[in-house]
C-alpha cells in the first residue's frame, strides 16, 4: 500500500498541476483518514518522498501569520487559505470546483501533524473567479474567494495589505526578491496540516502570476490556495501570491498575483467586500 502511495505522490509532482491534487487522491482513493498517519510516521516512505517535499521552511508559530488558514473537509485539511478580513477568505479556485460551501470550514491555528483537523469556522457562501478555465491553467486568474458566517475572532493587525502600488510592486517581484510562502501541505520533515513557511526566490513575472521558488524551498501538495508574503524596505509586509501550481515540489510553482484587477477587483465586487483598503478608484475601470 504504501509503495502506491509513494507512485501516487511521483504521479502528481511529475505533472505542472494543481498542488491540492495528492491530498485528495490519498484521502478519496486510498481511505486517507488511515493512511495519511502512515505517511507521517512510516521512515521508509518518508525516505522514498524525500525530494518531493518542500526544504528551508520551518513550522509556524501560533503568534505568526494568523492570516494564513487552511480549508478543510470532514476528513481534515485540503488547501490553504489567507483571510483578507474578518469574514473574507481567498484560496485558489481549483481548491473549490467540487466542493459546496455546506462542505467547508476554515482553520485557524498551527496547525496538526497529519492534516485531520477540522476548521471551527462554517462558510457561508463561495465563489469560483469566472475568468479560471481548469484547462488553460496558464491563464491565470486561479482564484476563488469564500465568505464566513461569523467572523473570525483575531486581531485587527492579522491583516497584511495586498500589494497594488507600482513602486512596491517593482521593489517586490523583480527576479531575486525574497518571497515568504506559507501553507499546511507537505513540509520538511514530511508533515503535513502544519502551518510552515519557507523564503523562497521570485524568479519570473508573468501577466498575472509569478513564478516563485526553486533549490528546495517551494510549496507543495496541500499549499493550493496559501499565501506568499513580501517584505518591504520600509519594514512592512505585503501580500501578493496565491499558491496555484507546480511541478516536482521543491524545483518552484507558479503564484497567482491578488492584487491583479481579474482577482482582486472581481474578488471585491462579487462579494460586495467594504474592508480591503484598496487605493480610491482603483477598481472603477473593471469591468469582469
Amino acid at each position: 500500500m504504501l509503495s502506491c502511495l509513494i507512485t501516487l505522490r511521483r504521479m502528481s509532482a511529475s505533472l505542472f498541476v494543481s498542488r491540492t491534487l495528492f491530498f485528495r487522491l490519498v484521502r478519496q482513493t486510498l481511505l486517507g483518514p488511515m493512511i495519511m498517519p502512515l505517511l507521517v510516521a512510516c521512515g521508509s516512505a518518508t525516505q522514498s518522498l524525500s525530494s518531493q517535499s518542500i526544504y528551508g521552511g520551518r513550522p509556524v508559530s501560533p503568534e505568526e501569520r494568523l492570516d494564513a488558514v487552511a480549508l478543510t473537509d470532514k476528513d481534515g485539511v485540503f488547501c490553504s487559505a489567507t483571510a483578507l478580513s474578518p469574514t473574507l477568505i481567498i484560496t485558489a479556485a481549483h481548491c473549490l470546483t467540487t466542493t459546496p460551501a455546506a462542505d467547508v470550514r476554515v482553520y485557524v491555528g498551527p496547525g496538526e501533524a497529519g492534516g485531520m483537523q477540522i476548521g471551527q469556522y462554517e462558510v457561508k457562501q463561495l465563489a469560483i473567479n469566472p475568468a479560471y478555465d481548469p484547462s488553460h491553467q496558464d491563464r491565470g486568474f486561479d482564484s476563488a474567494y469564500l465568505i464566513l458566517k461569523v467572523p473570525l475572532d483575531l486581531p485587527a493587525t492579522t491583516y497584511v495589505p495586498i500589494l497594488v502600488d507600482a513602486d512596491e510592486r517593482n521593489e517586490l517581484l523583480r527576479g531575486g526578491s525574497d518571497s515568504y510562502l506559507v501553507g499546511f501541505g507537505w513540509s520538511k520533515k514530511h508533515v503535513l496540516g502544519v502551518k510552515t513557511e519557507t523564503k523562497a526566490t521570485v524568479r519570473k513575472l508573468y501577466n498575472v502570476e509569478a513564478e516563485i521558488g526553486g533549490k528546495g524551498r517551494d510549496a507543495c501538495q496541500g499549499d493550493s490556495g496559501g499565501p506568499a508574503y513580501g517584505l518591504l524596505k520600509s519594514g512592512e509586509w505585503r501580500l501578493y501570491g496565491i499558491t496555484s501550481r507546480g511541478s516536482d515540489c521543491g524545483n518552484g510553482g507558479v503564484w497567482g498575483l491578488i492584487g491583479e484587477k481579474g482577482n482582486i477587483c472581481w474578488i471585491k465586487n462579487a462579494s460586495q467586500a467594504q474592508d480591503l483598503e484598496l487605493p480610491p478608484h482603483y477598481c472603477d475601470d473593471f469591468k469582469g
